[in-house]
């Protein structure tokens, strides 16, 4: 995959956020793999207690 416009303008968006995601899907494979150094990627058990965030 290929950081196109449409992923930069995403990148600026979320520069410094938080993003919880559930541990061991497609979705925190996405996040980890094109969006770690722009985000804070935090991953949770499925019905797990998010309180921290």
């Amino acid at each position: 995959m290929r950081r196109d416009e449409s992923h930069r303008c995403a990148e600026s968006e979320i520069q410094g956020k938080t993003i919880a995601v559930q541990v061991a899907t497609i979705q925190a494979d996405f996040l980890n793999k094109y969006l770690a150094d722009v985000a804070t990627i935090r991953t949770y058990q499925a019905g797990g207690n998010f309180a921290d965030l």
